[in-house]
């Protein structure tokens, strides 16, 4: 059931943003590989940003 909702959720959101994209005159692929982009360079600026952090710290304590 819990598997079923989530299709529907899915199906709503893809609906929702294809008709954004109607509306804004973005290709499809635009609206879904944007937010893909972001998602990805939000994740490694954290990866960067928590390595410096660490490796400045090893620095401090040696």
């Amino acid at each position: 059931m819990l598997l079923l909702q989530t299709r529907m959720d899915l199906q709503a959101i893809i609906c929702s943003q294809s008709h954004f994209s109607k509306v804004m005159h973005i290709p499809l692929e635009y609206v879904f590989f944007l937010p893909f982009c972001f998602f990805l360079f939000f994740l490694f600026s954290s990866f960067v940003f928590l390595f410096t952090l660490s490796w400045e710290g090893d620095i401090l304590y040696e």
